[in-house]
């Protein structure tokens, strides 16, 4: 069968305006059903039922094209009844004149109420078959739109973090330009290849745990040449990587946030420790550095980073992470954990 065909068959069965059909279907499988139980004429009965759902469908459509929108849907709820009633009373009595034509052995009072009766309930069911197309297809609308809205947002903090990114590791080309150091190349090297990876391979909403894993584990090297014995840094990677993914970038601001304001306090040497653990969808980060207390306000409140690193963990793992942010006289820590 041909793939593109599925779609679209998919999407003709699924189309609001199909459950009318299936509404209008059940109700004919009913009448058929009755069909062993009738004691007349089988062509007389058919006929009879033809003319009642000819007068349903008229009843239905003039309720849901006309009168809803213009009294109901208004609020007008007194018109609105008053004209629900008053049609299905004149379709009523078209049924019972059928009967007076066809001269069928009924009582003529007894007949217009039992098709009074059914004639407002089938209305009623499709007004409320109504409701609840127009209610999901609102919701459907307003996810859409607040589907693009998040997605524009998304951008818009990405763009954030690659110009933050970039220009933190230029300050730190700068110094090393200025102290000549011969480091200098072999880390304009290793920065091409992070930011091919932030250009080119993050374009998704996800991208593999595997890749993104990769990119920090070079970035936290890279920041280890660069502070050479200045900071002591160790990185540990622990668990399973089997196919999980993550949204790319997202904790750059993270690692950039420790190594930008790591600093030695009293005789002790500047430290960064990361752990990164993986178990199943479960995805824990922790991330602790020693701080200047000079710089203790300005890491409290994270600047660009974390600011932007809380907005996206709300806008992709909303009720699915946990972000912790401990903060001591001389240590500061990041304890992150999310479902992928």
């Amino acid at each position: 069968m041909n793939r593109n065909l599925l779609p679209s068959i998919k999407n003709i069965l699924l189309h609001p305006y199909a459950f009318h059909a299936y509404l209008w279907l059940a109700l004919i499988i009913n009448e058929l059903l009755d069909l062993q139980y009738v004691d007349v004429h089988i062509s007389n009965y058919l006929g009879n039922r033809g003319i009642a759902f000819s007068l349903m469908v008229t009843g239905v459509y003039i309720n849901l094209i006309f009168l809803a929108p213009l009294f109901l849907y208004q609020k007008k709820y007194i018109y609105y009844i008053v004209s629900f009633l008053i049609l299905h009373a004149a379709l009523a009595g078209i049924w019972v004149q059928w009967h007076i034509l066809q001269h069928t052995n009924c009582i003529l009072f007894l007949a217009f109420r039992n098709h009074f009766s059914e004639l407002m309930v089938t209305s009623l069911q499709f007004l409320a078959l109504q409701y609840l197309i127009n209610y999901f297809q609102s919701e459907r609308r307003k996810q859409k739109l607040e589907n693009e809205q998040n997605l524009l947002q998304l951008n818009q903090l990405k763009g954030q973090l690659n110009p933050h990114f970039l220009f933190n590791t230029m300050n730190n080309f700068y110094a090393l330009a200025v102290g000549k150091s011969d480091k200098l190349p072999n880390l304009i090297l290793q920065h091409a290849d992070l930011l091919r990876y932030t250009l080119y391979e993050t374009e998704s909403l996800k991208v593999p745990l595997e890749k993104e894993i990769e990119f920090l584990v070079n970035y936290v090297e890279l920041e280890r040449i660069r502070l050479e014995d200045s900071v002591d840094v160790k990185m540990e990677v622990d668990g399973v990587i089997t196919g999980q993914m993550i949204a790319p970038l997202l904790l750059v601001p993270l690692f950039d946030n420790a190594f930008k304001y790591c600093g030695a306090y009293s005789d002790s040497v500047a430290f960064v420790q990361v752990a990164l653990k993986i178990h199943l969808h479960h995805f824990q980060l922790k991330i602790y550095n020693s701080k200047d207390p000079h710089h203790s306000a300005r890491i409290g409140s994270g600047g660009i980073g974390l600011a932007n690193v809380r907005k996206r963990l709300e806008l992709l793992y909303k009720n699915q992470y946990e972000l912790d942010i401990q903060e001591t006289g001389n240590i500061f820590g990041i304890e992150l954990n999310i479902q992928l």
